[in-house]
């Protein structure tokens, strides 16, 4: 999967060669989240999509929109941080999941088609099938990701009214949005995929990274 991303990120020139780690894009939520794959008619990874659900009690919470470029802008930097604070004051109100998705890649093959906007439905299908979820996500511009996130039904974060801006993120060399999506308002005309998709999860069988042998969704949730 990081390969399948260091591959897709380097060709839309997002990172450089040095990057990367023996042709892997990684980062450190990888290894707190769980990851969803595409595969297309030859078996190859073809999509994938990260899902990182947080512990918001845990005086160690690292959350990835602070390691943005806008979270160390002196004009917005304090307000993203008021609006963050507030999705999550929602989420310990609601007794909901607070969640970070991202590493979203599509292989070139596959644009276009349902495949991209399957892969964001699965927030909202995974967000439901652990109880409820308060999401963010930093979507990029490029190929239309920030738009069909926001078809689907995310929104622009927003504090007190005013809607956090688009940015550029250097270390991605694009355009930026910060997005929030609640499992339990998607655009209505996604519903019945999202349900299809939360079935679906209960019946697949997950990888973990130890000697465990693997285990259904439906257990492990």
């Amino acid at each position: 999967m990081q390969r399948f991303r260091g591959r897709v990120y380097l060709a839309d020139g997002a990172v450089e060669q040095s990057d990367l780690i023996d042709g892997r894009h990684v980062v450190a939520a990888d290894d707190h989240s769980w990851h969803f794959l595409v595969r297309d008619a030859n078996g190859d990874i073809s999509g994938c999509i990260r899902y990182q659900a947080h512990d918001l009690g845990s005086l160690l919470l690292r959350l990835s929109v602070f390691n943005t470029s806008l979270a160390a802008c002196p004009e917005w930097g304090p307000t993203l941080k008021r609006a963050v604070e507030s999705e999550m004051r929602l989420a310990k109100t609601r007794q909901l999941s607070f969640v970070e998705v991202g590493g979203w890649a599509v292989a070139e093959h596959l644009r276009g088609t349902a495949e991209p906007l399957r892969l964001g439905l699965v927030a909202y299908s995974l967000g439901r099938l652990m109880g409820g979820a308060v999401g963010l996500c930093t979507a990029t511009r490029r190929h239309c990701s920030s738009s069909i996130l926001r078809r689907i039904g995310g929104s622009f974060l927003e504090h007190e009214g005013t809607a956090i801006p688009t940015y550029y993120d250097p270390r991605y060399a694009c355009e930026m949005d910060i997005l929030r999506f609640h499992s339990w308002n998607p655009n209505p005309r996604y519903e019945q995929w999202i349900e299809e998709i939360r079935n679906s999860l209960q019946r697949l069988t997950i990888i973990r990274s130890s000697n465990r042998a693997p285990v259904s969704a439906a257990s492990a949730s």
